[in-house]
């Protein structure tokens, strides 16, 4: 899933200059673009037992290529953490999922 969101990410930005991104993010604080993926596939088990399972990945492209360390963050945690979420790692009262 990886390849085939760079492929996606590469595609969008291919033959597409700074002047056709800048006033997409004219009046935002970030000129990034999160790309997040979501597939389901079969996992096969012992005795041949097929599982459907849920792959999500999340991506960070900066196509004005631009220094923004604060939304860059920003769009790690958010991928880390829903990772965390998906394993069903819970938090306590009060607190989110570690």
């Amino acid at each position: 899933m990886s390849r085939q969101m760079d492929a996606l990410i590469h595609a969008t930005e291919t033959d597409r200059p700074h002047s056709e991104w800048e006033p997409l993010f004219a009046k935002r604080t970030s000129p990034l673009v999160f790309y997040y993926g979501h597939a389901v596939v079969r996992i096969n088990l012992l005795r041949r037992h097929e599982v459907p399972t849920i792959l999500k990945m999340a991506k960070l492209a900066n196509p004005l290529d631009t220094q923004d360390s604060i939304a860059e963050c920003i769009g790690y945690q958010l991928n880390d953490h829903m990772q965390k979420i998906l394993l069903g790692i819970p938090g306590a009262t009060g607190q989110p999922p570690a």
